[in-house]
């Protein structure tokens, strides 16, 4: 929403900046899921903001997230084997010019040249007046094969990255319509673009929000949507209050639906509810956000493991209705005893198991409950 992104996209950026130098962080902006690390930042500091930031500032080093190193001359050829896939069956003699921020003599310069004419890729090479950079001319069919060059490139090579070519979305955009005209050559395209952005909402997700968001809160909005904060009250976070009133009143209008559907299902919650009064609600929000139409059953069938964050919403809500433990997973020390706050589950065993995710801080049992700085408007 773009009134969400106005609020967390600033404070996003200067967390990222306090943790990342410059070109990384300029390499995460410019990532295709951005906006969805956006969302997912502006919930995970809203549920645990110390966790949040520690997760945010694990290395993005691309030596970490490869793997086995290969030689200069076996990536070369790995590359251009991938690119020459999607060499156009013929050219449609329109040029498209690249700018690439570093001299002919850089190594960044010496790599692209050396897959093009591997790849077969026709392409003409000239400098800039003042010589600090170099421009690209290819054939504008040749555009999804040098994407995927240069997408291998940021992924493996130190020191070469997005930031180099000044036209990176634009690119990306005419990438993506010549594939949408030429279904033969979408199928083959691999999307391997180093997406730093969608590397940390995927930390975010399974080291914080699979878990906690799994959990109902009591002062977020309809339990289950942490609330904004901001650092001061503007227009912006008072449209977002009113979005948050909105989502409460259409749970409301969703309780009034079931109460009076008469559904095998809502009789059992509401004999349960007498001591958890919240729990019919809760399951109204559990069925509408997880698409669950089961008129005998409240939740449906337990969702798969790799559902992450549904699971656990599963777990915790059959949890209140049987009386059971609520939790995905306890690990041995820690694992909860019968009737237990399902809200107090400790997570720090399942990050301690997770050795790129190791920080310094000790997570506590529960979000906490004290004022946090709030995001900036």
């Amino acid at each position: 929403m773009q009134i969400e992104s106005s609020i967390s996209g600033p404070h996003l950026n200067a967390m990222l900046a306090r943790r990342h130098d410059p070109k990384t962080v300029d390499k995460i902006t410019r990532s295709p899921s951005y906006e969805w690390l956006r969302g997912v930042w502006s919930r995970a500091y809203m549920t645990d903001a110390k966790r949040a930031f520690a997760i945010i500032g694990q290395p993005l080093d691309p030596d970490r997230l490869k793997g086995r190193r290969l030689d200069r001359d076996q990536l070369v050829g790995k590359i251009a084997r991938i690119a020459r896939v999607l060499h156009p069956d013929r050219m449609d003699d329109t040029t498209y010019r690249i700018d690439m921020d570093v001299s002919r003599d850089s190594e960044q310069a010496r790599y692209v040249t050396e897959i093009l004419e591997r790849s077969d890729i026709p392409y003409a090479l000239a400098d800039t007046l003042d010589g600090k950079a170099i421009t690209i001319d290819v054939d504008h069919s040749c555009i999804p094969a040098v994407k995927t060059i240069l997408d291998g490139l940021c992924q493996t090579v130190k020191g070469f990255d997005q930031s180099l070519f000044p036209q990176w979305r634009e690119l990306r955009k005419e990438e993506g319509r010549i594939l949408k005209e030429n279904p033969g050559m979408r199928r083959q395209s691999r999307p391997v673009e180093p997406d730093w952005a969608a590397t940390i909402a995927g930390r975010l997700n399974a080291g914080l929000l699979d878990r906690v968001n799994g959990t109902v809160h009591e002062e977020w909005c309809a339990g289950v949507i942490p609330r904004i904060r901001a650092s001061r009250h503007g227009s912006e976070l008072d449209i977002v209050r009113q979005n948050e009133r909105l989502i409460e009143l259409k749970v409301g209008e969703l309780v009034r639906d079931a109460q009076a559907s008469n559904q095998p299902w809502t009789g059992r919650i509401l004999e349960a509810s007498a001591d958890d009064p919240t729990l019919f609600r809760d399951v109204v929000v559990y069925r509408a956000m997880w698409q669950v139409d089961e008129e005998d059953d409240p939740l449906g069938e337990r969702p798969p493991t790799s559902s992450g964050r549904q699971e656990q919403h599963w777990a915790n809500l059959d949890g209140r209705i049987n009386h059971t433990d609520g939790v995905v997973n306890p690990g041995r020390r820690h694992r909860p005893s019968a009737g237990r706050d399902m809200s107090a589950i400790n997570h720090a065993e399942e990050m301690s198991t997770r050795p790129e995710e190791t920080t310094a801080w000790q997570p506590s049992r529960r979000p906490s409950d004290k004022p946090r700085n709030g995001l900036r408007i």
